[in-house]
């Protein structure tokens, strides 16, 4: 079985993690879930990141930029959302302590890649 390369591991998981939130919590919340999930002051930063982004990354003729506010949220925010709203992310995620432990370690590997700190081959295998 090919291996993929940490950063697209971590990219491909933390896609699949944002793609289960937005599902999951449309379904419960209804099309406009992201307004009733995050504080205003919190939304307005990720509405000015995501604005920002995509004004830079058009101007270079970049084609397709996310327009979801969830794209722009910081890895904090996921887990702030998970432990929220637990009970529907239950059936697909299992055990709390077990997934919220895996993905604390999961975040400290994304922040090494994400600020090109090399992955140790020990790291990677742990």
């Amino acid at each position: 079985m090919p291996q993929m390369q940490p950063a697209e591991a971590l990219a491909t998981c933390e896609q699949a993690l944002r793609s289960l939130i937005a599902t999951v919590l449309a379904k419960k919340l209804g099309k406009d879930w992201v307004s009733q999930v995050f504080p205003e002051e919190r939304l307005v930063k990720i509405r000015g990141v995501r604005d920002e982004e995509a004004g830079r990354r058009t101007r270079r003729g970049v084609a397709s930029v996310p327009s979801s506010e969830l794209a722009y949220a910081q890895f904090f925010d996921i887990l702030a959302l998970l432990k929220k709203y637990w009970a529907d992310f239950k059936p697909a995620l299992g055990n709390q302590s077990e997934t919220l432990g895996l993905l604390s370690r999961f975040e400290a590997l994304r922040n090494s890649v994400a600020h090109s700190r090399t992955c140790f081959p020990s790291k990677r295998n742990s």
